[in-house]
């Protein structure tokens, strides 16, 4: 967006926040012709792609998330399983609903859902699913396929209360100015035992460190605030969550590091030469296999308590 952005780090909770921002009025102005006005399914080229790779990877969706294919591999849940970047990386792709970690599939509500692609994969992999989504442009994107989605904030969902087994936010939470309000929200309308699921990217990552303003993550003025992992845990233990994890999210930096060059080419922004990047690059991917504390995507989830 034109005009110049203040981005601020705050040393006390490591967040990275905007300010000034826009106000409640002019902000959605900035959404008039965001990505999510765009038809971008890259959920479909599961299906379509071919080769011996693929056959195993629709092999591992099928045995770990139930979803059918008309080709697969029935030994690509056991190859790819034992290979952590490639598990890692499918895993969130299907935003980490693995059979294992749930008890059966039931309602689903994808809070920001854009132009609906993730809400009719997840319908693939059995889930009744619903969303909500500000952008009448992206929500109409939706009505016209047919998904089952509401147009406007998460607030509009309060005669949904308590009815939901997973919520799910997939870069939504950092266009956000109050997060304990999102997780009261978030929390109420899960059921008891339900899975709040969230990723968004990481201000603590190595790919802030080496682009600085450049980091395409930043993206002002629609980010209001890059979420520490710290942040996180701390809001959603305030809104009653327990079982909360940061999920190691394995290879994923090659497509914001691509990104952070041009907008650094763009802007004639000062980086370090080609070859740290690259070295920095394959450490940062390495380090994500193992460890979600410097990757550039957090990706966490919560359990609302059954007792509650």
């Amino acid at each position: 967006m034109p005009d110049v952005w203040t981005m601020h780090y705050c040393e006390n909770c490591h967040s990275i926040y905007l300010n000034p921002r826009p106000d409640a009025t002019s902000l959605p102005a900035a959404y008039e012709d965001y990505l999510t006005h765009v038809e971008q399914n890259t959920y479909e080229e599961i299906y379509s792609r071919t080769g011996i790779f693929w056959t195993l990877v629709r092999g591992y969706l099928r045995g770990g998330f139930n979803i059918d294919f008309d080709s697969s591999c029935k030994w690509g849940y056991l190859i790819i399983r034992s290979f952590p970047p490639a598990r890692q990386k499918l895993d969130r792709f299907c935003r980490n609903l693995n059979l294992n970690r749930l008890r059966g599939f039931g309602r689903l509500l994808d809070v920001g859902c854009g132009n609906g692609a993730f809400l009719a994969f997840a319908e693939k992999m059995g889930w009744k699913a619903e969303g909500v989504e500000p952008d009448p442009v992206a929500a109409n994107l939706c009505a016209e396929k047919g998904l089952d989605v509401r147009c406007g904030f998460i607030d509009e969902m309060d005669d949904r209360q308590g009815v939901y087994d997973v919520l799910t936010m997939n870069h939504v939470i950092e266009h956000a100015a109050n997060l304990d309000h999102i997780m009261i929200k978030s929390f109420a309308l899960l059921r008891p035992g339900g899975l709040l699921w969230i990723a968004l990217p990481n201000p603590n990552g190595l790919g802030l460190k080496m682009f600085g303003a450049a980091f395409s993550a930043l993206h002002p003025p629609y980010h209001l605030c890059l979420y520490s992992q710290r942040s996180l845990r701390d809001a959603m233990h305030r809104a009653g969550f327990d079982g909360v994890r940061v999920i190691r999210r394995g290879f994923h930096a090659r497509v914001h590091w691509r990104d952070s060059l041009k907008i650094s080419k763009k802007y004639s922004l000062a980086i370090p030469h080609a070859q740290i990047r690259y070295v920095v690059r394959w450490i940062s991917d390495f380090l994500s296999v193992f460890t979600p504390r410097w990757s550039e995507e957090t990706v966490i989830i919560a359990y609302r308590p059954i007792n509650s």
